[in-house]
């Protein structure tokens, strides 16, 4: 026998019919609550991975462009000087 109606347990409405849609926990869920978690989710992600790559990439290209600052500083001194 299907299920007709259940209760959010996240905001505690009911769901009814085929909105009704058991998460990977056994969690019911309403939409609104549904999307609410994915969106946490994907932040959460988001965040993660900007993390990932600031440690990894962006650090090292920082100071590639401060290097890059300094060698053309010192070129236009030089050239200024002439």
């Amino acid at each position: 026998m299907a299920v007709t109606s259940a209760t959010c347990d996240e905001c505690t409405s009911v769901i009814e019919g085929d909105d009704i849609h058991p998460d990977y926990d056994g969690r019911f869920l309403c939409v609104k609550c549904t999307l609410a978690c994915e969106i946490y989710t994907l932040e959460d992600e988001i965040s993660d991975k900007k993390k990932w790559l600031e440690e990894t990439h962006l650090q090292e290209l920082r100071k590639m462009g401060d290097s890059l600052k300094k060698l053309k500083a010192q070129l236009k001194e030089i050239e200024e000087a002439e």
